[in-house]
């Protein structure tokens, strides 16, 4: 497919026009194109297009289900201030889109900007290319302009939101473990006031947790860490904060009813990648950061069991919500393989979490105690959503998430008072892999 560029030839001050540098080049798609014109193109800045190109005629990659868009990087052998040359392509039916260059060119330096010639799938391209220049520069002399093509359909957009979604379900899943430290999880149920500081390795987590008897049967927990979790391609770094409060019913009997319901918070830069094939490689990964809070309720009930004085097992069911939000998404561009459909994950999702689980803590020693932890539990989210450059709205579907979430921790009462204690806890789920911290904690009882 023969792709022409035509140039125009402006010249010096009262020197008078030169003759046209045109050149032709060959386009194999997909691929990338260079053009130069034969001869050095000076273009003068008072000329109202100093520079036309007229780009016709690719339509290889256009084919019916096919998104097309562009890149075109322009080389120009002088310096230029910021917005002093603007891109107008002119598409199909007369479809006009202008990029203004916000980036000053250096001497010899690159600008690069992304197109897209109309949100539907096989419309080609057959545009004019124009670059104009304002300002008080007298003549800019273009090196080079690049044209590059990439195309992709709906079914491998959605299919990229389908893995940021299960990274996003492995986020939630993950850290609601996490922050379960902060509300006592892996301790007793019932215990005297008392002051934690912990810390754990795995996914990095330090903060303090406090838990305070109100009343009889009443008590509230709570806590705020710094965390980073690492999960795949999925990453939260940032902080996260929790708290509950607990009813236990006083008594003296070997079986006691309790309720619990608490929130959790997470304000952290989370990062996503996706996978889709573009014009240069077949599963090219488009990596994302932004800010992200994910933000839930839940309630707990279920059964505190003391068949004596040194047992407490406690079987327990819950009920969550959360959701998670997103902004100021940006995908990063490696431009020698070029991301074309940049996605914005900018935007909320929802999740339902269900559990069951049981806890046992023994007194193994008049010093040492022990608490053993085992759940089982769903989590079900609504899907990621993006806005994708040339593309429009795009939906994943809906993922799910069956998981264990497991914990143990043996206490140390260094004296009275004072524990020192070291825990292990962890989740596992179908399609959101395995995450586990090893950890440490301080607690001051009064």
């Amino acid at each position: 497919m023969r792709l022409v560029l035509a140039g125009l030839l402006l010249g010096f001050g009262g020197v008078g026009a030169a003759a046209a540098a045109p050149c032709t080049s060959i386009l194999t798609t997909p691929t990338s194109e260079t053009f130069s014109p034969s001869g050095d193109l000076y273009v003068d800045s008072g000329a109202p297009n100093a520079v036309g190109c007229e780009i016709t005629n690719v339509l290889d990659v256009s084919a019916p289900g096919r998104y097309v868009n562009y890149r075109v990087d322009s080389r120009i052998a002088k310096d230029l201030p910021d917005g002093s040359a603007t891109y107008r392509i002119t598409g199909p039916n007369g479809d006009v889109r202008e990029f203004e260059v916000t980036d000053s060119f250096p001497d010899g330096g690159l600008n690069t900007q992304y197109f897209a010639l109309g949100f539907e799938p096989g419309t080609g391209f057959d545009a004019d290319f124009d670059m104009t220049f304002s300002g008080n520069e007298l003549f800019a002399d273009v090196d080079t302009i690049d044209v590059t093509v990439g195309w992709t359909t709906l079914a491998d957009q959605e299919a990229s939101l389908e893995d940021v979604g299960r990274q996003q379900l492995a986020l939630v899943t993950h850290l609601g473990g996490m922050n379960d430290l902060l509300t006592g999880y892996g301790r007793s149920l019932e215990g005297e006031n008392e002051f934690t500081l912990l810390g754990g390795i795995g996914s990095y987590q330090v903060g303090a947790t406090a838990r305070y008897n109100i009343s009889e049967g009443f008590s509230v927990l709570g806590g705020a860490s710094i965390i980073g979790l690492n999960s795949g391609d999925a990453s939260a770094n940032g902080f996260s904060g929790a708290g509950a409060l607990r009813y236990v019913a006083p008594g003296d009997g070997d079986l006691r009813l309790f309720g619990e319901g608490g929130a959790q918070i997470t304000a952290a830069a989370v990062g996503f990648t996706r996978n889709y094939d573009n014009q240069t490689t077949n599963g090219y990964d488009a990596v994302g950061t932004g800010d992200g809070l994910l933000g839930g309720a839940y309630v707990r009930g279920g059964a505190l069991w003391q068949p004596d004085d040194s047992n407490d097992v406690v079987f327990s069911a819950s009920l969550g919500q959360s959701a998670l939000g997103i902004s100021n998404y940006v995908e990063a561009d490696d431009l020698s393989i070029p991301n074309f459909f940049a996605a914005d994950l900018s935007g909320s999702t929802s999740y339902t979490t269900i559990k069951t689980g049981v806890d046992w803590t023994t007194q193994l020693a008049p010093e040492v105690d022990l608490t053993a932890s085992a759940a089982v539990g769903a989590t079900y989210g609504s899907g990621a959503n993006a806005e994708v450059f040339g593309v429009g709205d795009v939906n994943g579907a809906p993922q799910s998430t069956i998981f264990a979430q497991y914990g143990l921790r043996l206490g140390w009462e260094l004296s009275p008072g004072s524990t020192l204690d070291g825990f292990v806890q962890g989740t596992t789920g179908t399609g959101i892999g395995t995450h586990a911290q090893i950890g440490a904690a301080y607690r001051m009882s009064f």
